[in-house]
Formats: structure tokens, sequence, C-alpha cells
């Protein structure tokens, strides 16, 4: 196998190893200030989806509550990451992280 010899590569990111299980996921700046708390019942492919900033054309919007306001943070050369907690309750964990954070990406 050859290693990437690329001269000209504008950037990389770090593919993550995330759990095909339930739970909640954060977005938070790089401080740590919590932005968005939500709840899938697969971490590994609501992440990849936040992180695609799928647009739907459908409706002429983003898909994800999150990927319209995390564009616009890494647009303003912010950076963002994710965390997530594997639960198996993760509506009620949600409910229980939107009220401690009061996240201002959340719509209540």
């Amino acid at each position: 196998m050859r290693q990437l010899d690329e001269p000209n590569v504008s950037g990389t990111v770090l593919c993550h190893n995330i759990p095909e299980t339930s739970g909640v996921y954060f977005v938070t700046d790089a401080e740590g200030n919590v932005l968005y708390v939500g709840s899938t019942s697969c971490l590994r492919r609501r992440i990849a989806y936040l992180e695609a900033h799928v647009r739907d054309s459908s409706s002429g919007g983003y898909t994800h509550d999150a990927s319209d306001p995390l564009i616009r943070l890494q647009a303003a050369g912010v950076e963002a990451k994710v965390h997530w907690i594997e639960s198996s309750k993760n509506k009620t964990l949600e409910r229980g992280l939107r009220a401690k954070y009061s996240p201002p990406w959340n719509r209540n």
C-alpha cells in the first residue's frame, strides 16, 4: 500500500470511530460552551449527518436543526466539537441536559 504523497492537500479530518448505539450528542465551541444537545437511536449515523451539513432541497433548508448555525460558526473561523454519551434512555437524558445547559441552537 502506498502512502499519500500529494503536496496540495487542502485539509485533513479525523474519521472518528463513533458507536452505532443510541445516545445524546452535544455540539460545543472550542472553549466547551454547549451550543446544541440532541438525541438519536444511532450516534454514528446522526453525527455523520450533522457533520455533512446536509441540505434538503425540497424544503430549501438544512435537514438538521444544528447544521445552519454550525456552518455559520465554521465560516467565521470558529472551531466546533461534537461529543456524545451512549445511553438507552436518550430522550430522558436529552431533556435533562437541555434544561441544564439551555443551548442556544436548540429550538425550545
